[in-house]
């Protein structure tokens, strides 16, 4: 008899996978983590790898190889927002300005930077029922339909509907 994997949370799994709301595309991950990804950003690498083009905004490399996109880069326009762009494809994105880091992860290819933000833990805590605990903000009880693959989230602020990418 083979063992099942268990999940680490108690996220339903048919949460499990990306889902889009409108143009936007979330992620669903097995422990519980949810995801906010960017669509990809153009990028280039100047001045022999001392400055980068994100987007059509100024960065100025501060550690790193030259030749290589990972490293710490601050943004050149004042704001001394600073990105850790990691070896393992994790980030870091520190503003001065706010109390929290932001974190996830980053994808890339010659031309463009897709990123991964992480938002919030989910967790069952009742039939239809999820805890939202998004890391930016309160954490949420809150009711959830799933229709085929239609998900709605029922936040006090308004519902979320979320339709799963069928790949």
């Amino acid at each position: 008899m083979r063992a099942e994997a268990k999940s680490t949370s108690s996220m339903p799994t048919e949460f499990i996978g990306f889902w889009m709301n409108g143009d936007t595309r979330y992620e669903f991950r097995e422990d519980g983590r949810f995801y906010l990804y960017s669509r990809p950003l153009t990028y280039e690498l100047r001045e022999n790898g001392t400055q980068l083009i994100h987007h059509d905004i100024p960065y100025t490399r501060r550690s790193g190889d030259p030749t290589q996109l990972y490293g710490i880069w601050v943004m050149t326009d004042g704001s001394q927002e600073e990105w850790y762009l990691r070896e393992d494809k994790s980030h870091v994105i520190h503003l001065p300005e706010d109390l929290i880091d932001y974190i996830g992860g980053f994808s890339f290819d010659e031309t463009t930077i897709t990123t991964h933000e992480l938002r919030a833990f989910i967790s069952t805590i009742g039939e239809n029922t999820i805890r939202f605990t998004n890391i930016f903000a309160d954490a949420y009880d809150i009711t959830y339909t799933l229709i085929g693959a239609e998900l709605t989230l029922h936040f006090p602020q308004g519902d979320m509907v979320y339709l799963k990418e069928q790949r």
